[in-house]
């Protein structure tokens, strides 16, 4: 990739099944109402450090009148901005929210607890499509670094403070699951808001899915003042690297 050209790249994701025993727990015999399926559901990535963000589109959506269609650039609190620094993909900027300790936590201006809304699946099986993200690559500035290599541009998912906590509003992948009811006293009845952040265990750091998904070189144009690395006498790792600094200099 060129200093300051314009490129695309895409994001693909797995389909989801979700499990209709998701919160029965065997263990003290609890049998809970079956999950049926997911509404209000978002996908946050964040615009790449470094780049000027261009457009973003959904890859293939859907006809059906409750899949995400576009993306919206957004701020740290969900609502849309010129100049946020995610991108969300949505429908109707719907999204879940929760009540704990009192308080209300959510990420976005529309959002609910106990209703339908937004991005929503037919059944358990949750069909996600890809993004398609096109950026502008930082502008050499010069400077006096020998390297062909003036930076490297890193797309994941949503990552930072608040989005990387358990159980967060701002994790990159959230949304209602609605829970059947068969009796009056069945536990877990009803809506369920789900929070997914890219770890092992509630209890465990960010794991390689908030890392980058991939690195894209941004390489200055070899110019007359670019010489090709002398690799004389040199062995081993030195030697390796130097024959690769060589082969970036290559026309």
């Amino acid at each position: 990739m060129s200093p300051g050209e314009e490129f695309t790249y895409d994001l693909d994701f797995d389909s989801i099944e979700l499990n209709p025993k998701t919160f029965d727990d065997p263990e003290n015999a609890v049998v809970a109402g079956e999950l049926g399926y997911a509404t209000r559901t978002k996908l946050d990535v964040d615009i790449p450090k470094g780049t000027d963000f261009v457009s973003a589109s959904v890859n293939d959506p859907s006809s059906s009148g409750k899949f995400p269609t576009d993306i919206i650039r957004i701020k740290d609190d969900g609502n849309e901005s010129a100049t946020g620094t995610h991108l969300r993909m949505a429908l109707n900027n719907a999204t879940e929210q929760r009540t704990e300790n009192g308080g209300v936590t959510k990420d976005g201006p529309n959002t609910s607890a106990h209703n339908d809304g937004g991005w929503s699946t037919t059944n358990r099986t949750m069909a996600i499509p890809g993004i398609s993200v096109t950026v502008k690559a930082p502008d050499d500035t010069g400077g006096t670094s020998t390297s062909s290599v003036i930076g490297e541009i890193t797309p994941t998912v949503r990552v930072g403070t608040n989005a990387n906590v358990y159980n967060n509003p701002d994790n990159f992948f959230t949304f209602l699951t609605k829970n059947d009811v068969s009796d009056l006293i069945q536990p877990h009845s009803g809506y369920h808001s789900i929070r997914c952040s890219p770890r092992d265990t509630p209890d465990s750091d960010i794991n390689s899915g908030g890392q980058p998904l991939t690195t894209i070189r941004v390489v200055r144009a070899q110019d007359s003042t670019d010489v090709p690395p002398d690799c004389t006498g040199k062995t081993g790792a030195d030697l390796n690297q130097c024959i690769l600094n060589d082969q970036v200099l290559q026309p």
